[in-house]
């Protein structure tokens, strides 16, 4: 088993992912930080909604050893209100763009097809779209990101 994996990890294409201009070396595990940008955040209480909270936030978790920033507008919290896309954006875009001078790879959780184009055309260099994608305003927009040259992680939902 050790063997196989090494030889895995030895190819040149599986060493690494391509992160819009940012490379993720694959070959040692990365640390995502998670940066709720939500007042209501089941995970931090919202300590982190507006830009310099964020930005001073994610510069801690990169001076810990974060090697991916993951900002996210809407809350999952069980019994948590959906918020718009225009809301969404008004969370994120602001700390996405304060976050994308650090020395990491930054990606955008959304179920929106108009926050995933944004935060594409922002900058975002990985989409993390781990729930069903909640409209249908643009239903190419998803296959459109996929077809970016970002990264992304997909998650199929019953």
């Amino acid at each position: 088993m050790r063997a196989a994996l090494r030889r895995l990890q030895e190819r040149e294409h599986m060493s690494y992912l391509q992160c819009g201009d940012r490379r993720l070396d694959l070959s040692r595990p990365q640390v995502m930080g998670i940066l709720n940008v939500t007042p209501d955040s089941f995970s931090d209480g919202g300590r982190f909604v507006g830009g310099d909270a964020a930005q001073a936030h994610a510069g801690r978790m990169v001076e810990a050893g974060a090697t991916i920033i993951d900002i996210g507008g809407e809350s999952t919290r069980p019994g948590a209100q959906p918020v718009d896309a225009a809301a969404e954006l008004d969370r994120v875009l602001p700390v996405l763009e304060s976050v994308l001078p650090l020395d990491v790879v930054v990606s955008v959780d959304t179920m929106k097809t108009p926050v995933m184009r944004e935060a594409i055309r922002a900058g975002s260099d990985y989409l993390v779209v781990g729930r069903p994608i909640r409209d249908a305003e643009d239903p190419v927009a998803a296959a459109q990101a996929i077809q970016s040259e970002i990264a992304g992680a997909l998650s199929k939902s019953h």
